[in-house]
């Protein structure tokens, strides 16, 4: 749970994206003896709030001694433009490390990178 607080505490709006991948990033570090950990990159159109958006997206998925794996989610929304409306990109990573370097390298980090953050969501469930 120190990990959810953690993202809770050190991301906010006003960061970069680049800013805030990195601390996704260091957060990942925290626990990183968990057993089991899986983690997925995915950009896309998504609707929130009854708008579509554009979601850049970062899970943390690790086994928490149960049934099911628990999963750290971190989604930063842009809004939905000509450019970024058609991009769908999905990839699992068995480290961090590749997850965060496949967000950095993604077509679709080059094209919000610069754009304004219009929110960030930050939870954690099972899956």
């Amino acid at each position: 749970m120190k990990t959810l607080e953690f993202l809770k505490s050190n991301i906010n709006t006003n960061m970069t994206s680049l800013s805030i991948v990195d601390t996704f990033g260091r957060m990942c570090r925290i626990d990183d003896n968990l057993k089991d950990e899986l983690f997925l990159f995915e950009a896309g159109t998504q609707v929130r709030n009854g708008h579509n958006a554009f979601i850049l997206s970062m899970v943390k998925q690790f086994d928490c001694g149960g049934d099911e794996p628990a999963q750290l989610h971190l989604d930063i929304s842009y809004r939905l433009t000509d450019e970024n409306k058609n991009i769908s990109e999905c990839s699992w990573h068995e480290n961090y490390g590749d997850m965060i370097q496949s967000a950095l390298l993604s077509k679709a980090f080059e094209i919000c990178k610069n754009s304004n953050i219009v929110g960030i969501d930050i939870w954690q469930d099972k899956t």
